[in-house]
């Protein structure tokens, strides 16, 4: 494979990783460069100041970029940390999330040893560090935390068809061969995708009588009254505070649809959704896709959140509905909605400090963790 930018100068002894300020914008564009024209899907953003959850003042919730630099300005790798606050066992405390690593020892044998340098430097500035969505146990991080013996848990997938005829003839995960094609069109032509969705939806649980559900601009100040009630019902869970979800969720953003559940008129839950049309997107094709997104409930009222949800989604006119979810509850809760559960790549990792704190070693079945804990809404 040919390296671009073959004027690359000869690695100098002394590599440092500091935050990324506006003066190695010309280098990160340069890494960049080089990463693409080499076959790397990922890029590292080319500003300092990050577009989603800069840093404000007073707020505990933000992202910051640190960059590997090889003398002056010769941008050799990087890594993003978003500092947010978690509730452990009942405390709240500041951890990252430590995600898009890129090194040149991707495309250059030279700086092999960079990705582990960029983690334990991460590890130095945050011991309290996760691992969110990596995608596949075969990617490069995936590999190199397997090395260090970090645990690697996948978090589940659900899905729930409602357009199954639309489904079976874009959801491009399942038309890997010309066999399933075939199968797939057969079954939107003679009406068995249909009728199997409309099954599948008839054994979804009903929304009790007592349940409602609306959709707000913003989640205002039954944010605090749920999050009071749940905080200690799970033993780690990040903070969504009303104050959390105004940043994670800016009211301004139009893209998100923000719901608010009552039961007998006392808010008891909210879920924050996406309705996504995509555009030959290599899994979902041109479906319109539902994201459960992020979600936060008591226990005993997850599946009344999910319901409304799928409801507030097929109103949107949807296709389909996703959700990655970790804790059990929430799984049964989405089971009873009528979703099935599906092969999951959403991998997450603790580092130790992190896992021994928190018993995020052993399993993370009674914990809260779903795609609001990771990068944002990305492809979704």
């Amino acid at each position: 494979m040919m390296v671009a930018e073959t004027s690359t100068p000869k690695r100098p002894s002394v590599l440092t990783i500091r935050a990324f300020t506006a003066d190695l914008i010309a280098g990160v564009q340069s890494f960049n460069r080089r990463l693409m024209a080499n076959g790397v899907k990922y890029q590292f953003p080319e500003e300092p100041t990050p577009r989603w959850l800069p840093r404000q003042d007073g707020c505990h919730l933000f992202q910051e970029y640190f960059l590997a630099v090889d003398g002056e300005s010769n941008v050799r790798g990087g890594y993003i940390l978003k500092r947010q606050d978690v509730s452990i066992h009942g405390v709240a405390r500041g951890v990252a999330f430590y995600h898009l690593p890129l090194s040149e020892g991707l495309i250059d044998r030279r700086y092999a040893a960079l990705g582990i340098r960029l983690l334990t430097d991460a590890l130095k500035r945050q011991p309290l560090l996760y691992v969110l969505g990596i995608g596949s146990r075969q990617e490069p991080l995936a590999r190199m935390l397997e090395a260090l013996t970090w645990r690697l848990h996948t978090v589940p997938l659900f899905v729930r068809v409602l357009n199954g005829s639309r489904t079976a003839k874009q959801l491009a995960y399942l038309r890997g061969s010309r066999i399933r094609r075939t199968a797939l069109d057969i079954a939107a032509i003679s009406g068995a995708a249909f009728v199997g969705a409309k099954l599948l939806s008839r054994r979804a649980e009903r929304l009790e009588s007592s349940v409602s559900w609306n959709v707000q601009p913003e989640f205002g100040e039954p944010a605090d009254v749920i999050w009071t009630a749940c905080q200690s019902r799970y033993p780690v869970i990040a903070v969504r505070d009303r104050a959390t979800l105004d940043v994670l969720y800016p009211a301004g953003d139009a893209r998100f649809i923000r719901v608010v559940v009552e039961q007998h008129g006392r808010p008891i839950g909210w879920a924050t959704l996406l309705a996504t049309p995509m555009q030959d997107h290599k899994y979902f094709g041109n479906l319109r896709v539902g994201t459960i997104v992020d979600c936060l409930a008591s226990p005993e009222h997850a599946q009344h959140v999910l319901i409304a949800a799928t409801h507030c989604l097929e109103d949107a006119g949807v296709d389909l509905i996703v959700s990655n979810q970790s804790s059990n509850a929430w799984t049964r809760g989405l089971a009873r909605a009528g979703f099935l559960s599906a092969p999951s790549t959403f991998l997450f990792a603790a580092s130790k400090p992190f896992a021994a704190l928190s018993g995020l070693h052993v399993t993370l079945g009674d914990h809260h963790l779903n795609r609001g804990d990771g990068d944002g809404p990305i492809n979704l």
